[in-house]
């Protein structure tokens, strides 16, 4: 398994018994598809944002969801996987450090 699928992303309450997760790399990307989703189907929006940024709606649309992707990159940060030393320990196999 590449390192990247040992990070989570959103997870649920702790104390509820073992945690649900969805892993960092899944929850970029469904971030992504869910903006390119919405600049499809909102021409509006996209032209709006096209005018903001100084890009072509063409560009935009090529350019949102990369940008999207990214959001949370500083999630595989050790500082934000320690927020749940239970899902750090149970993805990554350690313990973080506090």
């Amino acid at each position: 398994m590449s390192p990247y699928y040992r990070y989570w992303g959103k997870a649920g309450t702790a104390g509820e018994g073992p945690a649900s997760v969805h892993l960092l790399p899944y929850h970029c990307l469904d971030v992504a598809a869910a903006g390119q989703a919405l600049l499809e189907i909102n021409p509006r929006l996209a032209e709006y944002l096209a005018r903001l940024t100084g890009l072509d709606v063409a560009g935009l649309r090529r350019w949102a969801p990369f940008f999207l992707a990214l959001h949370d990159i500083g999630k595989f940060a050790d500082a934000f996987q320690n927020l749940r030393p239970d899902l750090r320990t149970r993805l990554l196999g350690r313990a973080g450090s506090r």
